[in-house]
């Protein structure tokens, strides 16, 4: 679901004009101590503590737009924040801001934008990107299963090798935040 999602901003997107992202990418700031970088769990592994593995960074383009009952335009040079719990980021779009790829554990972005009164903000979850380029055809079997190996065999025999989502690649594509 996320995903398609995901691909209906981007259909969205598509139909509209864009503005060039002209700025660097921004940096989110860490909120937690012991940080490293944009490695936000760093501290607690060093610790030996269970933390999802940093896997590097992702980068998310920011953009704000018009409702599409009203054309669907993008209106450039919003002021915005970003925001997960762990992180947070302030820039203005449209903008590419650098996260923590965590995979699979990555976390929710909550995204709040403000122009001349008009506001909107959105939830953006990581979707599987992995399993939309082979178009969620093969099966998912979590690290711990409790298949036995000939049941494993069987179900690879019939839909493909199983996969570990540990291995997969997580995005959050293009972010849309609807001013209103």
């Amino acid at each position: 679901m996320r995903g398609v999602m995901g691909l209906a901003a981007a259909v969205v997107l598509a139909g509209c004009a864009t503005v060039e992202v002209t700025q660097s990418p921004i940096a989110v700031t860490p909120t937690e101590p012991g940080a490293r970088g944009l490695d936000v769990y760093a501290d607690a592994r060093v610790r030996g503590l269970s933390a999802p593995r940093f896997r590097g960074q992702e980068v998310v383009t920011v953009r704000t737009a018009e409702p599409l009952a009203q054309g669907g335009a993008e209106i450039a040079d919003a002021r915005c924040t970003l925001e997960s719990g762990l992180f947070e980021a302030a820039f203005v779009t449209p903008a590419r801001v650098l996260v923590p790829d965590y995979g699979p554990s990555s976390l929710d972005l909550f995204i709040r934008c403000e122009k001349d009164g008009r506001r909107g903000s959105v939830t953006a979850e990581p979707f599987n990107a992995t399993l939309e380029e082979e178009g969620e055809t093969r099966t998912t079997i979590g690290i711990g299963s409790s298949l036995s190996e000939s049941e494993r065999v069987a179900v690879e025999f019939v839909l493909g090798p199983a996969r570990d989502p540990e291995n997969d690649d997580y995005q959050y594509g293009t972010v849309r935040v609807t001013l209103r």
